[in-house]
């Protein structure tokens, strides 16, 4: 992480229980260009606002 100069996107479900939150907070403070996105009362793999996901991954990509 602390080597990797481009840009990095972290998507979160904020209900995510196999990965706490704080993991993907913790690896945006570590990267030097990194946007972290939570997607409310969602899950590890986006089952209830799988929209949302796909939308921030769209705009991430739309800036490279």
């Amino acid at each position: 992480i602390d080597r990797y100069p481009g840009p990095v996107l972290i998507v979160h479900g904020s209900a995510d229980e196999g990965v706490p939150l704080s993991d993907s907070e913790a690896a945006v403070e570590r990267y030097r260009n990194a946007r972290l996105v939570v997607i409310p009362e969602d899950d590890h793999c986006y089952h209830a606002h799988l929209d949302q996901a796909v939308a921030a991954v769209q705009e991430f990509v739309a800036t490279l």
